[in-house]
């Protein structure tokens, strides 16, 4: 791919107006926005240097303009992965043997590689145990990923898009829902994060790849 490509993100509903909004605590586990634009094979392409621009919106919260770029390779899920730096807070993923992982998302640190996707298998289904942090506070979660193949429009085109549905569950009956629909080449698409069934955020790419 010749020269750079910026991934644009936008949210169905319109950006509000007015004065900034109080600083709200930071949601957990969002993932939003991670993927680059290379190479076409790649369900979620890495590279330093990387950024994207994206407007977010978190419940009840203006619209917000945000850009997340790739800082630097780091030790992440027993290989060499990716720090990836933005106004909510740092990630750090790794692929592994065909999978993708995470040690930390934004506002989160997480003790035991927790899987996001897995690219060699549209229809995998994988259950997973550890210790996430959030706040400073540290507990014990169980999580399931199921992936299936869903077609899904990008500016006028149809693509088939993985979808990897992530379920956190945590203590005190709390369930974290993180549904994100990967094209190849380009990274998620489109993210939908729940708490107890609540919309927390919705993200769609901007344009066509």
């Amino acid at each position: 791919m010749k020269g750079k490509r910026i991934c644009k993100w936008t949210i169905s509903k319109p950006k509000a107006q007015g004065p900034r909004l109080a600083r709200r605590a930071p949601l957990p586990f969002t993932l939003l926005l991670l993927a680059g634009c290379a190479p076409k094979d790649d369900y979620f392409p890495l590279r330093v240097g990387e950024h994207w621009t994206y407007t977010v919106k978190e419940d009840k919260f203006a619209t917000r303009v945000q850009q997340v770029r790739v800082t630097r390779r780091v030790p992440t899920a027993l290989t060499n992965g990716f720090e990836l730096d933005g106004p909510m807070g740092i990630s750090r993923l790794a692929w592994r043997d065909g999978t993708l992982y995470a040690e930390e998302l934004p506002s989160t640190r997480i003790y035991q590689p927790l899987p996001l996707l897995v690219s060699r298998d549209p229809n995998a289904s994988l259950t997973w145990s550890g210790q996430v942090e959030t706040l400073g506070i540290s507990q014990p979660a169980r999580a399931t990923l199921k992936q299936k193949i869903e077609p899904i429009d990008i500016g006028s085109k149809r693509v088939d898009a993985l979808r990897a549905d992530l379920t956190i569950s945590l203590p005190n009956n709390k369930i974290v829902e993180l549904d994100t629909w990967y094209a190849k080449g380009i990274g998620p698409v489109k993210q939908d994060q729940r708490t107890n069934g609540n919309l927390d955020i919705h993200v769609e790419l901007l344009g066509e790849p």
